[in-house]
């Protein structure tokens, strides 16, 4: 009986022991949204900015640890939304915090040539319409192929290829070798203009 009792108490310990030791929680975060990291130091007060791939601008207010932003890098991430935080950049729909962060790895893929009219179904065209404030889209003919200039606030005019390749910059009130070459490309049309 004594043996019974000593095998009952033993599994008493062992089943407290096991309730009141507490289990270790993992803290591990999936990164499950994909999109680019932008530079959009040409807007006031903008500097690092994440685009989802649905259109999503994310102000990162923290980034984790030994992670360094490179504009144009997809990454798949994820983020907390920080509430009640202000910004002056003013160009984003949230401010976050990037819990995890990882490059998409292998190589890349050769970027597709759009020919559109609908900018707001192609992502890189909806990354440079929200990196200078695009007012009006005005498309060419370039190469045989097609060209975008982005019109945006504050007279900064961007012109890139069908592939998302930024070839030139220049403000609408100075001319240079980007203005000048917009003129060679001839008459353009509009296919898209702020509502």
């Amino acid at each position: 009986m004594s043996k019974i009792k000593g095998l009952f108490y033993l599994i008493v310990v062992i089943l407290w022991t096991d309730c009141s030791t507490p289990k270790p929680v993992s803290d591990a975060v999936t990164c499950d949204t994909q999109g680019t990291i932008v530079d959009m130091t040409g807007l006031d007060g903008c500097k690092w900015m994440l685009v989802t791939d649905a259109g999503m601008k994310l102000l990162p207010q923290k980034w984790p640890d030994h992670f360094e932003p490179k504009d144009k890098l997809t990454v798949k991430f994820h983020f907390t939304e920080v509430k009640d935080a202000a910004s002056i950049c003013m160009a984003e729909d949230k401010i976050v915090t990037v819990d995890c962060i990882e490059p998409l790895a292998g190589k890349p893929a050769k970027p597709t040539c759009y020919n559109t009219v609908k900018p707001m179904e192609v992502q890189w065209m909806r990354i440079a319409m929200a990196k200078n404030g695009t007012k009006v889209i005005e498309k060419y003919n370039y190469l045989d192929k097609y060209a975008y200039l982005f019109k945006g606030v504050n007279l900064d005019n961007d012109l890139y290829d069908c592939q998302g390749t930024l070839l030139c910059s220049y403000r609408e009130i100075e001319q240079n070798a980007c203005s000048e070459q917009l003129v060679g490309l001839g008459n353009g049309i509009i296919i898209w203009r702020t509502p």
